[in-house]
C-alpha cells in the first residue's frame, strides 16, 4: 500500500504555502497507518490541512493526486484509516471547495479545467475502481453509512454534470438553428428543448444524444439526412460555432 507515494513530484503541485517538504505524503502515511481512532482523527485533520485550508474548507490542486492513494487505503487499510479516508472524500465533495486563486487546473490538451469538476471526476474514477471490492468487505456500520453518503454525493455530481451538458448542447443547438437555419430565437430554444429532453438517471440511453455534437443534430434538422454531401462546408463545426462553445464554457450567463 502507498508504494507509489514517493514517485510523485509533490513539490511541483500547488499546495498550501506553509507546508513543509514532503508534508502531503507524510500526512497520507499517517492516515493510512493510523492504529487507533485518536490517531486517525489527527491524521485526517493533518491531511486536510496539507491539501488545503481545513478551517476554511478549501483544497488545492494537490488534492487530485491524493485521491488515488485514499482509494488504496479503502481497499488495503485497516478500519480507522478506511473510515477517515471516506471522511476526507465526503468532505471534498460535500462541503469543501477550491482554494481562491486555484479554481482552474491545466487539462491534458493545454486548456484549463475547473478544479472542482476535476476533483469530482477523480473521486468518481477512483470509487468506480475500488468501490465494488470495498463494499464487498465492509461490515462496520459507520463505514457503510459513510460509503452510502459518498455514493449519494457521486450520484448528485453525475446528475449535475448531465444537466450541465444538457444545458450546453441545448444552447448550441438553438444557436445553430438561429444562426444557420433562420429560426426565431424563441422557436429555436423550444426546438432545442425537444431535441434534448431531460431523461431520468435510470434511462440507459440518456447520454446517447451527446455522442454527436449539437452541430450535427442541428444540421440534420436544418438540411436533412446526408447534409454533408450536399453542403460539404457544413460537415464540420464552423469557427463561429467553436467560438460560441468557448464563450459558453466560460460564461454561465449565456446558458440562461
Amino acid at each position: 500500500m502507498l508504494e507509489g507515494l514517493d514517485l510523485v513530484n509533490w513539490d511541483s503541485i500547488p499546495q498550501p504555502d506553509g507546508n513543509r517538504a514532503a508534508e502531503v505524503p507524510s500526512a497520507l502515511r499517517d492516515l493510512a497507518f493510523a492504529a487507533n481512532e485518536v490517531d486517525s482523527w489527527a491524521a485526517y485533520n493533518r491531511l486536510l490541512s496539507a491539501t488545503g485550508n481545513n478551517h476554511a474548507g478549501t483544497y488545492y490542486p494537490v488534492a487530485l493526486d491524493v485521491i488515488p492513494f485514499l482509494g488504496e487505503v479503502l481497499v488495503h487499510g485497516q478500519l480507522y484509516p478506511r473510515l477517515r479516508s471516506l471522511d476526507v472524500l465526503v468532505d471534498y465533495l460535500a462541503s469543501f471547495c477550491p482554494q481562491p486563486g486555484h479554481e482552474k487546473v491545466p487539462s491534458r490538451d493545454g486548456a484549463s479545467l475547473s478544479l472542482r469538476e476535476a476533483l469530482q471526476s477523480e473521486v468518481a474514477r477512483v470509487w468506480n475502481r475500488v468501490g465494488p471490492e470495498f463494499m464487498s468487505r465492509a461490515t462496520d456500520g459507520l463505514e457503510l453509512e459513510l460509503s452510502r453518503q459518498l455514493i449519494e454525493l457521486l450520484a448528485e455530481v453525475e446528475e449535475g454534470a448531465y444537466v450541465a451538458s444538457l444545458d450546453h448542447e441545448r444552447h448550441m443547438y438553438a444557436w445553430c438553428l438561429a444562426r444557420y437555419g433562420g429560426f426565431a430565437p424563441d422557436v429555436a430554444v423550444a426546438l432545442a428543448g425537444k431535441a434534448y429532453p431531460h431523461q431520468p438517471p435510470d434511462d440507459a440511453y440518456r447520454d446517447l444524444v451527446f455522442h454527436d455534437a449539437a452541430w450535427h443534430w442541428a444540421m440534420l434538422h436544418i438540411l436533412g439526412e446526408g447534409y454533408w454531401r450536399g453542403h460539404p462546408e457544413r460537415e464540420t463545426p464552423s469557427a463561429e460555432y467553436r467560438a460560441e462553445a468557448r464563450r459558453l464554457a466560460n460564461n454561465d450567463d449565456l446558458r440562461k
